[in-house]
């Protein structure tokens, strides 16, 4: 929900190629060093990751993400698309 109590499932919002090109650096960069006080800093968990299996999860989110923003970003097609998100 939004601080004004909208539902934001309903909402799509635009986001900047430069935020998702930060976004992947950022997965990339988590992914790599796989360091959870870094990760809990910069990019935490909805709720938090405490078990294992919640930290297995999360770096499988973060391979997900790379996986389908990187051919996306690369590819020159998309160079002029703008970019939005909706929560389901």
């Amino acid at each position: 929900h939004m601080p004004d109590g909208e539902d934001i499932r309903d909402a799509a919002r635009e986001i900047a190629r430069s935020d998702l090109e930060e976004l992947l650096a950022l997965c990339k960069q988590l992914l790599e060093k796989q360091n959870r006080e870094q990760a809990n800093d910069l990019l935490p968990w909805p709720g938090g990751a405490e078990t294992r299996d919640d930290w297995d999860f999360y770096w499988w989110n973060l391979r997900v993400t790379i996986r389908q923003l990187e051919p996306v970003l690369k590819d020159p097609q998309f160079v002029d698309w703008d970019f939005f998100y909706e929560a389901s």
